[in-house]
C-alpha cells in the first residue's frame, strides 16, 4: 500500500513539479529537475536569548533525480523561478530529512532565500 502511494506521489512530480537547478561550488548537478514546495518551521534563540521563529522554503525532490550516492550539502544552492536558495537549516540541525516515512526516494531539502 504504501509502495502504491510513493509510486502516485512520484507521478505528480511530472504534471505538478516546479523546476529547479541544483548546483554546488557554482556546478550544476541537477538542471531542471522537478520539486514540490514545502515549509518547515524551526525555533532559534538568538544571541540575546528571545525565542525566534526561522521558517525555511523546502525543495523536495526525487533521489533519483541525482548521482547515486548523493547527499545536500549545507552552501549548495538551488535556482527556482530566478532567485537563489542557500541550502541551510539553523542551530547545527540537519540540511536535509526524508520525506515519506517507507521508501526514502525523496529528499526534503530546507533553504533560506536572503533576498
Amino acid at each position: 500500500m504504501m509502495a502504491r502511494g510513493e509510486s502516485a506521489l512520484d507521478a505528480l512530480f511530472a504534471v505538478a513539479g516546479e523546476p529547479i537547478d541544483y548546483k554546488r561550488h557554482g556546478a550544476s548537478l541537477a538542471t531542471g529537475i522537478p520539486a514540490k514546495m514545502g515549509w518547515t518551521a524551526f525555533r532559534t534563540t538568538n544571541p540575546d536569548g528571545a525565542s525566534i521563529r526561522v521558517d525555511s522554503r523546502d525543495f523536495i525532490v526525487r533521489v533519483s533525480d541525482f548521482p547515486s550516492g548523493f547527499e545536500p550539502q549545507e552552501a549548495d544552492t538551488i535556482e527556482w523561478n530566478g532567485r537563489e536558495f542557500l541550502v541551510s537549516a539553523p542551530n547545527g540541525e540537519p540540511c536535509w530529512a526524508w520525506h515519506g516515512r517507507h521508501l526514502n526516494s525523496m529528499l526534503r531539502i530546507h533553504t533560506l532565500h536572503d533576498g
